[in-house]
């Protein structure tokens, strides 16, 4: 049943996270809101850099059913997971202030951690058909998130900072509750031989995922280590509608992951398609509101609407190349995507050096640094394809 209501709980995860978003912003401060954006932000990076490939590598060998390989790259990469997480600790209270995330460490370390055990999570499930369970988790968490800003507000708007701690804690229980049963079923013991190969076969993997998820984050990390909380702010709400308006894409994506076993094409074709479709509505719809609530509802944020616009264009085009990455990867090699992430985050770099932007950019210099992200996205997604007609004439 829960099956058959995946997309339901999927868009009502999404909309209520972003309502959870909108509260925030709504009922208080432009500032803190700017520093909480800025600690789930890094939280985030810091929650997919860690694993060192080790998701797509996990999943790609679930979907070959390599089970003899599975166990051994299972306990290699919680070990990795787990000195880096212990390692990042005592980091972020040494360098905290230099990205902006003074006085809320601990919130920033207990988002990172529940983060990480969701991305175990999201592995599992979306392997053995059962993504309905991450999508779960993730209704829960955002409902307890609206929950405790709700509260915050109406009762001691001076503990919000402690009523998220608690939500990031429940959601790290809950999610560590399914993982146990989860791992139950698929990994019996621990094992320590043959991590070497492991590392040697997954080169590819860490070094794709280290380059992309920079890619993914560098408008942002970039933005919100030059200005101040309350400018950030401003970006964050660009950033989380557009996140929204484009979520169709990468659920498409993993949604059919299990149809590239048999019929690659068939997959490349129908996430192309679908996404083709509702990404471009919710771009429009996505405008419409971000007009609206910085207009009539949040007066103090500013309205950027060329930001938004130099997002939904780069947005689109990057549907209508495809989930060319997704097949270069899981079909082929990781390695493929290589070039294309380095020829993205290299065009980035190089558009920011000749705008001469380095320095700490106005709300106004956003626009520079987001047509360079927007061009390097959009340089990735085409390379990456290229990258695929080639391996398919050879």
């Amino acid at each position: 049943m829960f099956q058959r209501l995946l997309p339901l709980i999927s868009i009502s995860s999404i909309i209520i996270a972003q309502l959870a978003t909108f509260i925030l912003f709504y009922f208080f401060d432009k500032g803190i809101a700017g520093k909480i954006g800025i600690a789930y932000l890094w939280a985030n990076f810091s929650a997919r850099i860690v694993f060192l490939g080790g998701e797509q590598s996990l999943v790609k060998r679930l979907l070959a059913s390599e089970l003899s390989e599975y166990t051994t790259g299972f306990s290699l990469y919680a070990t990795i997971t787990s000195i880096l997480f212990l390692s990042s600790i005592p980091l972020v209270f040494l360098f905290g202030d230099l990205v902006n995330l003074d006085k809320v460490e601990y919130l920033f370390i207990m988002t990172f951690l529940m983060l990480l055990a969701l991305q175990w999570l999201e592995i599992f499930s979306k392997v053995e058909g059962l993504y309905h369970l991450y999508q779960i988790v993730l209704l829960v968490t955002a409902i307890l998130l609206v929950a405790s800003y709700l509260m915050a507000y109406f009762f001691d708007e001076n503990s919000l900072f402690i009523l998220i701690l608690g939500q990031r804690i429940v959601g790290l229980i809950i999610t560590l509750t399914i993982l146990f049963w989860l791992f139950k079923s698929f990994v019996n013991k621990f094992s320590l031989q043959g991590w070497r190969q492991i590392l040697k076969s997954d080169y590819g993997f860490i070094l794709l995922l280290t380059i992309s998820l920079i890619n993914v984050f560098v408008d942002r990390m970039f933005i919100s280590a030059k200005v101040e909380p309350d400018t950030y702010a401003d970006y964050m709400i660009i950033v989380a509608i557009y996140s929204l308006a484009i979520m169709p894409k990468s659920l498409l994506a993993n949604q059919y992951l299990v149809l590239l076993k048999t019929d690659m094409e068939g997959y490349f074709n129908t996430v192309r398609k679908i996404s083709a479709i509702y990404v471009p509505i919710l771009l429009l719809l996505g405008f419409m509101a971000y007009w609206v609530v910085t207009v009539y509802l949040l007066v103090n944020y500013e309205f950027m609407p060329g930001i938004y616009g130099v997002l939904a264009i780069s947005a689109v085009v990057e549907v209508l190349l495809g989930p060319a990455g997704m097949v270069n990867s899981f079909k082929y090699h990781p390695k493929y995507n290589l070039i294309p992430e380095i020829t993205g985050i290299v065009t980035f770099l190089l558009i920011l050096l000749l705008n001469n932007i380095f320095g700490s950019p106005s709300a106004e210099g956003f626009l520079s640094v987001v047509i360079a992200m927007a061009i390097s996205k959009v340089v990735i997604a085409y390379t990456k394809l290229v990258t695929l007609k080639r391996l398919q004439i050879h």
